[in-house]
């Protein structure tokens, strides 16, 4: 077995380890739902609608669905491969550009429900303003350059493989699914993204810790372990590190399983 054989059978197991991973993502959406729609009728439907946060929790709620979705289908139809072309642009070129959009909407949603908790907890401090709309307005250039470069990526999967003679696929499971790969000189800017997120996320933590202590009794554990379970610190503290794996996962892992963890979006090395 020559060298450019191995290149394409490890790549083949990276792609499906991918394919698989959205399985698992819609799984355990479609688990979430049902586990906590009693909670949104209940909490969500039968309040006040004419406000931000009922917006944006329909948005991070259902939006979330349809990327899934759509994903899934980019990753599992025989119909929608890189072969599919709409006039002189091939689609999945521009699925990959709108899946960039996607990931910084929902990301965005997110951050400004996590906004509104702290700035609540704060006690409507308005330092907690100050200092999250400049990350995420950062966020936001960051990511419209990269996806301004978008047109110069393709959908030629062999280029994953990275320097080698392969100017073709097999034809197999592994490899039927629609991905864009950008350009190389657009890595560092999709890597500043992440770490501004991961900042995000931890000035988060370390806001709620503050207030935590602050408002506990004397720093009883109990008192603490309540004030924790009431303002969300474990989710914030989840949310940061996946974030943490997503940027190490870009940083360090084969070229097709970088973006496994959020987006199929690949950067290749």
């Amino acid at each position: 077995m020559s060298s450019d054989d191995a290149l394409v059978i490890a790549l083949g197991y990276d792609l499906l380890a991918e394919k698989r991973y959205w399985i698992g993502i819609t799984a355990l959406w479609v688990y979430e739902y049902f586990l906590t729609v009693g909670d949104e009728i209940r909490y969500i439907w039968k309040a006040p609608k004419d406000n931000i946060v009922f917006c944006l929790f329909v948005l991070n709620r259902y939006l979330a669905l349809i990327i899934i979705t759509v994903t899934c289908v980019a990753f599992f139809s025989s119909y929608w491969t890189e072969e599919m072309f709409v006039p002189m642009v091939p689609l999945c070129l521009r699925y990959g550009y709108a899946e960039q959009l996607e990931t910084l909407v929902m990301c965005t949603i997110a951050e400004m429900l996590v906004l509104l908790r702290v700035y609540a907890l704060s006690g409507n401090n308005r330092t907690v303003i100050i200092c999250a709309i400049p990350l995420i307005i950062s966020q936001w250039g960051l990511l419209f350059y990269v996806c301004s470069q978008s047109a110069n990526g393709t959908a030629n999967l062999t280029l994953l493989l990275g320097p080698s003679d392969v100017t073709t696929l097999p034809d197999i499971d592994a490899f039927r699914l629609c991905i864009s790969v950008p350009p190389l000189d657009v890595v560092p800017y999709g890597q500043a993204y992440l770490c501004l997120l991961i900042a995000y996320d931890g000035l988060t933590v370390l806001a709620i810790l503050y207030i935590v202590a602050g408002q506990s009794d004397n720093l009883h554990l109990m008192p603490i372990l309540k004030l924790i379970q009431r303002d969300g610190l474990l989710y914030f503290a989840v949310m940061f590190t996946s974030h943490f794996v997503w940027l190490m996962l870009t940083l360090y892992a084969p070229t097709g399983l970088q973006f496994i963890h959020n987006q199929c979006v690949i950067f290749p090395k």
